[in-house]
């Protein structure tokens, strides 16, 4: 993220490593970094104390998008929502998705969840209106069928190519070569 905010020129100032509070700061706007594997239930905890303290401005949170599954999407849709009823409805919760690919690093930035839901959902409509107007109606059954089967799959993919093909930023892996 440091370097999408160097590149965006965002001046996000990063706080000490494995410190409490935020990983930056952005004119007293927390910005919170998630992996894949952090805890759901932990970061919502967190990320309420940076709301509801009063000691930072606002809430912005970075994760992969395999980090949401199904659920955890809407449950961080229903802590967006809450947080903007309780805060007021100007609050919102600034949301970096990032993925990847063999060559790149995508960023995409959304400005609040009820965004990013609201597109997976018409990502999945056209999906599923391009099988309706491809596939007889046996195909189109079965692969509608695979789809919900495996649900969770499906969301991450939808984020996926939702971020690709709409990236903010596109990071070749070739810069990073000497950091890992």
């Amino acid at each position: 993220m440091a370097h999408y905010f160097k590149v965006k020129r965002i001046n996000a100032i990063p706080q000490k490593p494995h410190a409490a509070g935020p990983d930056f700061l952005k004119a007293g706007e927390a910005i919170e970094v998630k992996g894949t594997n952090s805890s759901f239930d932990g970061a919502i905890q967190q990320f309420l104390e940076y709301l509801f303290t009063g000691k930072y401005k606002g809430l912005s949170v970075a994760f992969p998008h395999d980090f949401l599954d199904t659920r955890k999407l809407i449950g961080f849709r229903v802590f967006c929502d809450a947080a903007s009823y309780v805060i007021g409805r100007m609050a919102r919760v600034s949301i970096y998705l990032l993925t990847e690919d063999e060559n790149s690093y995508y960023v995409r930035n959304f400005f609040g969840c009820k965004e990013i839901v609201d597109e997976v959902f018409m990502f999945l409509d056209i999906q599923f209106s391009f099988y309706a107007r491809e596939m007889d109606r046996a195909r189109f059954s079965e692969n509608t069928k695979e789809l919900l089967k495996r649900f969770d799959k499906t969301i991450l993919w939808a984020l996926d190519n939702m971020i690709r093909r709409r990236a903010h930023l596109r990071l070749p892996k070739i810069h990073f070569k000497d950091r890992v």
